[in-house]
């Protein structure tokens, strides 16, 4: 018996340890991170396929159609500077800032699902798009740390998962909007954020933990430091450059689903749900 109990001991051990190493294992780390993105990106993109049905239901005019896309934009800037900041402080938390993205992009559903008016809607599509901005800071700042090496391999492994979510998201979403509500499957997306955040608990809890020290800069410090940054020629040229890209982009994502689904007669495609989604889809695709 006490052979018996040793054996199992032992057996037990070694299995922990394997799980741990596994954890710790980076392209274990940039499989899953690469996931994750692509994840939280078909909610973002399944959210535009959705937007059309929204605003037949809701009944509210172009230009707040197009403040739905405004507000997206915003408040990813207004995450994007100062969330940068704050998860270099939290390093040895990026584990649960990950999972909690990913559940905030799941429970964003609940939201739009149950949104009654125009004003909860714009709440939903601002959890959905925070989720999503604050996914890739520290993930990217992980698999840079991971990948020193390779990083840019590793950071184009996972705009691969990213590219994936935004060719699958929408035409799941089509597929689905030809034979539910838009409301029903809302809620039906819920589950499998929740399912991939619980599972992430357990992937990435000590995520930060191992990836080296790192420098505490006092806020005035750091705001010194990103002033001279940003009045850097290069980099100001760079993000002028980014600001023009990103703002036709961001225009051509939300008003392409409209146009293609919006009858002939009102200058649109006049295509069936699923079409919608297929072809919204080859936007990204070929990326």
């Amino acid at each position: 018996l006490m052979t018996i109990c040793c054996f199992r001991r032992t057996n037990l051990g070694q299995a922990i340890r394997a799980r741990s190493t596994l954890r710790h294992n980076r392209v274990f780390i940039l499989a899953n991170l690469s996931f994750g993105h692509g994840v939280v990106h078909c909610y973002q993109q399944a959210l535009l396929v959705i937007l059309p049905f929204v605003q037949a239901t809701m009944g509210f005019g172009d230009v707040s159609y197009g403040i739905v896309g405004t507000v997206q934009a915003t408040s990813a800037a207004v995450l994007s500077i100062p969330g940068g900041f704050v998860v270099d402080r939290l390093q040895r938390h990026w584990g649960p800032i990950l999972v909690c993205c990913m559940a905030v992009a799941s429970l964003s559903y609940v939201l739009l699902g149950a949104s009654p008016n125009y004003a909860l809607l714009l709440i939903a599509v601002i959890l959905v798009t925070l989720a999503g901005t604050a996914w890739h800071l520290p993930a990217t700042a992980a698999i840079s740390r991971r990948f020193p090496d390779r990083r840019g391999l590793a950071i184009s492994m996972d705009q691969v998962g990213a590219q994936a979510g935004n060719f699958i998201g929408p035409v799941v979403t089509g597929a689905l909007l030809g034979l539910m509500f838009w409301r029903d499957i809302a809620f039906v997306y819920v589950a499998p954020g929740l399912v991939t955040a619980i599972v992430f608990w357990w992937f990435f809890r000590g995520l930060g933990r191992s990836s080296g020290d790192y420098d505490k800069q006092v806020l005035r410090v750091w705001l010194r430091e990103a002033t001279q940054l940003a009045a850097n020629p290069v980099v100001f040229g760079m993000v002028i450059v980014a600001l023009l890209r990103l703002g036709a982009l961001n225009a051509l994502m939300l008003w392409v689903p409209r146009y293609l689904l919006d009858p002939v007669d009102v200058g649109g495609l006049g295509m069936t749900p699923s079409a919608v989604g297929l072809h919204f889809a080859l936007l990204t695709g070929t990326g």
